[in-house]
């Protein structure tokens, strides 16, 4: 006896197939259109959220860093504007 979960995601393959056939054989509708680009959408908002977080202790070093410079450049000249 399959469980539950495994018959939810067979049903789900068969449904993608079956959406890809059609989607194969006729063509992009409008409607087909949008919902494609609502995935496009989805999937690189997930990315964008991926990155921000990866990037994260980056930046935070970054930031920390550039917050301490003026108090650097005060201390030695050298570090000064200049030097940018």
């Amino acid at each position: 006896m399959k469980s539950y979960l495994s018959t939810q995601m067979t049903n789900a393959f068969i449904a993608f197939q079956e959406g890809w056939k059609v989607l194969r054989r006729e063509g992009p509708g409008q409607i087909q259109f949008w919902f494609i680009a609502l995935v496009i959408g989805i999937v690189a908002g997930f990315t964008a959220l991926f990155f921000a977080k990866v990037s994260m202790p980056y930046n935070l070093f970054f930031t920390v860093q550039m917050m301490c410079r003026p108090y650097t450049a005060l201390q030695n000249p050298s570090l000064g504007i200049g030097s940018l």
